[in-house]
C-alpha cells in the first residue's frame, strides 16, 4: 500500500479544563468533595473555608438533624428511628415522649414497657394522658421498618399487612382476619379448623397464609446490622403545611470565600514569575467558588423537582413511584440530561421514608392500554405480589405473569418479566417448585 499525506478539516468539542473541573465537582460525592476542598484551601492563599452552613449562621434550626447520627459507624435501631423522626413536625412535648418510647423498644422493635412505666422515666411535673402516648406511638409506627413500635406480635403483623398493596385484595382481607382473630390456629398448623372458622376456600387460604409467612415478626433485628453510612445526606425533604420543603444538609453545605486583602499583603517588587503565580491562584480561587455555587444550585433545583414529582411516593409508603426519567427533569429545569445525571450521582436525600438515593427516585415507564403510563417500579411490585400470592403446587411461570399483566393492560414480553424477576432476586418457577413452604420455627411464622 502506498503511503501518502492527507490534510483533513474537522470540528470537535473538547471541554476546557475549567469545564472539566465544574463537571467533576458536580458529580463528586460529598465526602470526597470535603477532602478535596481541604486540600485546595491549604494550597491556595486566596481561599478561606467556612464550615458553618447558612442555616447555622442565620440561626435557622428548622430541622435539628444531628450529624453524629448520620455518620455513625454502626447505626442502631433507636438512632435510625430518631433520624427519621427529626424531619417530622412535632411539638416539644410530643418530641420528648416519642423519643422516650423509642428508647423503650426492645431488640425486636416492640414496645415492651407500659405507658405508666414510660411516664415514670420521663419524670415530668404533670402526668400525661393515654391519648398522648397513643398519638406518639402512632408516629413511631409510621417510620421504617414497617411493624416497629408494636406492642405484640399480632399488632406487628397487622401493621405490616396494612402497609401492603396486594393483588387480589381479598387475600389481604383474609390475612388480616387470620392475624387479628386466628393467629394461634395458624401457628399450630391447624389449617382445617382455620378454614372452617373463616369460611373460605383452600385456594384463598393458601394465598392469605402465604402473605402472612412473608411478614417479619422481628422488624427491629435486621436494622441492628445496618452498613455504615457514607456520610450525611446531601438534601433534606420535609413536608410542611404549605407543601414540601427541600434544602441542603448543613454538614454538606461547604462555602469558600475569596480573601482579596491577601493580595495587598505581598510586596510590590515581586518577580514576574511570582506575580504570574499569584494571579493564577486568584483566578483558580474564583473558579472554585463559582463551581461550588453551581453544584449547590443544580443539586438543590434537581432535588426539588424530583420531590415535587414523587410527592405521592414520599407521603404514602404504599404508593408506587411515578414514571420519571432524566429527560423529564432536564425539560422542567431547562438543562441538559447529562447535567441531571451528574448531579444525582452518589447523592442522597433524607425523607419521611428514610434516606434514599436520588437515583432510586427515577423509574422508566410502561405503557398501559386505555390508562396512564406506570413506572417500571410499579410493574415490579405487581410481579412480586403475584409470586407472593401463588400456590405452592402451581408456581407462576414468566409467561403466566406476562399474560396476567396483559389482562391489566400492561403489555410486556416474557423476557422482560424474566429481567424484572431477576432484578427482584426471585427464583424461576421451576426452582420455586423445589422449595417447600418454611416450617414453623422460633422467630418465624408458619
Amino acid at each position: 500500500m502506498k503511503q501518502r499525506l492527507q490534510l483533513r478539516h474537522s470540528q470537535r468539542l473538547r471541554p476546557t479544563p475549567r469545564l472539566q473541573q465544574s463537571l467533576r465537582i458536580l458529580q463528586c460525592a460529598s465526602l470526597a468533595l470535603r477532602n478535596e476542598l481541604s486540600a485546595v484551601v491549604e494550597g491556595n492563599p486566596f481561599l478561606e473555608h467556612d464550615n458553618l452552613s447558612l442555616d447555622e449562621r442565620s440561626g435557622n434550626t428548622l430541622v435539628p438533624v444531628s450529624m453524629l447520627d448520620m455518620i455513625a459507624a454502626n447505626e442502631t435501631l433507636s438512632e435510625r428511628l430518631k433520624r427519621q423522626l427529626s424531619i417530622h413536625n412535632l411539638d416539644r412535648l410530643e418530641q420528648i415522649v416519642t423519643e422516650a418510647l423509642i428508647d423503650c423498644l426492645d431488640e425486636r422493635g416492640y414496645l415492651a414497657d407500659s405507658f405508666s412505666d414510660v411516664q415514670e422515666t420521663l419524670n415530668l411535673p404533670t402526668s400525661l394522658t393515654e391519648d398522648i402516648f397513643e398519638r406518639c406511638l402512632q408516629h413511631i409506627q409510621q417510620l421504617e421498618p414497617v411493624g416497629v413500635g408494636a406492642r405484640d406480635l399480632r399488632e406487628c403483623l397487622l401493621l405490616q399487612l396494612e402497609a401492603q398493596r396486594v393483588t387480589p385484595p381479598a387475600a389481604l382481607d383474609i390475612a388480616l382476619t387470620i392475624v387479628s382473630d386466628h393467629l394461634p390456629l395458624m401457628a399450630e398448623h391447624n389449617y382445617d379448623t382455620l378454614q372452617k372458622s373463616i369460611g373460605v376456600s383452600s385456594h384463598e387460604l393458601d394465598l392469605a397464609t402465604g402473605l402472612v409467612r412473608k411478614l417479619n415478626p422481628r422488624p427491629g433485628t435486621i436494622e441492628q446490622t445496618i452498613t455504615p453510612d457514607l456520610g450525611p445526606p446531601d438534601l433534606i425533604a420535609e413536608q410542611l403545611t404549605n407543601g414540601w420543603h427541600v434544602r441542603l444538609h448543613p454538614a454538606n453545605e461547604h462555602r469558600l470565600y475569596l480573601n482579596e486583602n491577601y493580595w495587598h499583603d505581598f510586596p510590590s517588587d515581586l518577580s514576574s514569575e511570582a506575580q504570574h503565580f499569584l494571579k493564577q491562584q486568584f483566578r483558580d480561587a474564583r473558579w472554585w467558588i463559582r463551581n461550588l455555587a453551581f453544584r449547590y444550585h443544580s443539586v438543590l433545583g434537581i432535588g426539588r423537582a424530583i420531590v415535587e414529582h414523587q410527592s405521592d411516593y414520599l407521603e404514602n409508603r404504599i404508593a408506587p413511584l411515578k414514571p420519571l426519567i432524566l429527560k423529564d427533569i432536564a425539560t422542567t429545569l431547562n438543562i441538559h440530561a447529562s447535567t441531571v445525571s451528574r448531579a444525582i450521582n452518589q447523592k442522597t436525600i433524607l425523607t419521611p421514608r428514610g434516606m434514599l438515593s436520588l437515583k432510586k427516585l427515577f423509574s422508566g415507564h410502561v405503557t398501559v392500554t386505555n390508562s396512564a403510563d406506570i413506572s417500571i417500579a410499579a410493574v415490579k411490585n405487581y410481579i412480586r405480589e403475584m409470586i407472593q400470592c401463588e400456590q405452592s403446587e402451581t408456581r407462576l411461570s414468566d409467561q403466566d405473569i406476562a399474560q396476567a399483566l396483559d389482562t391489566r393492560g400492561i403489555q410486556i414480553a416474557r423476557r422482560t418479566v424474566a429481567k424484572y424477576r431477576n432484578d427482584l432476586r426471585i427464583l424461576t418457577a421451576s426452582q420455586r417448585r423445589k422449595i417447600n413452604a418454611p416450617a414453623l420455627s422460633k422467630g418465624t411464622i408458619a
